[in-house]
């Protein structure tokens, strides 16, 4: 697949737009476990939750809701959809954003070249391939494959459409969830 030339700009725009559907992962995920656990360990949290069950049981079901619909945002497939995927593949595809030139070139920030460039561009690992970054997307394919198997289908029957009951998509879906996991999942998708 051939990645069209980016600027620099554009590239880091690519980044920024993936760094906050990430950061947004993250927060929601802690969000929604910190309300748990201050339910479960502090009986007055518990308490100001039961005064009110139906608030709370809305925001946790919101916070599940934009987890769900953020890591779609983030591992989608879709070819024009700024994802994961795409950013890697605009990694791949625009070795020239990673030369000695262009590191020098952000290095300096359009201002005067300092004493300390040419050593640090000298000890830099600088990609001379696309071979040479193509771990990123074997890292990434298992997170990849477990979202599609597990993630995809709950977003999919559950958030963006009503294929099913909230009681039968636990016995078929929600099965294979598993929060430790998804922790190690969402955080080791920062880049």
């Amino acid at each position: 697949m051939s990645q069209k030339a980016l600027t620099p700009a554009e590239y880091w725009s690519e980044v920024q737009l993936l760094s906050t559907e990430i950061e947004a992962a993250i927060v929601i995920y802690y969000t929604y476990e910190e309300i748990n656990r201050l339910a479960v360990h502090d009986k007055r949290v518990l308490r100001s939750l039961n005064e009110d069950p139906l608030f709370w049981r809305t925001q946790v079901h919101c916070l599940q809701a934009s987890l769900f619909l953020t890591l779609s945002r983030i591992f989608d497939l879709e070819a024009n959809a700024h994802t994961i995927h795409t950013l890697i593949n605009a990694t791949l595809g625009n070795l020239q954003l990673f030369s000695a030139a262009a590191l020098s070139s952000r290095k300096m920030s359009g201002g005067p070249r300092p004493d300390w460039l040419d050593s640090f561009v000298a000890s830099a690992w600088i990609p001379t391939n696309a071979k040479e970054l193509r771990h990123l997307k074997t890292s990434l394919a298992p997170h990849t494959r477990r979202f599609q198997e597990v993630y995809r289908p709950i977003r999919h029957a559950i958030y963006a459409h009503r294929l099913m009951s909230d009681e039968q998509a636990g016995v078929q879906l929600f099965g294979g969830t598993n929060r430790e996991r998804l922790q190690r999942f969402s955080t080791s998708s920062t880049i």
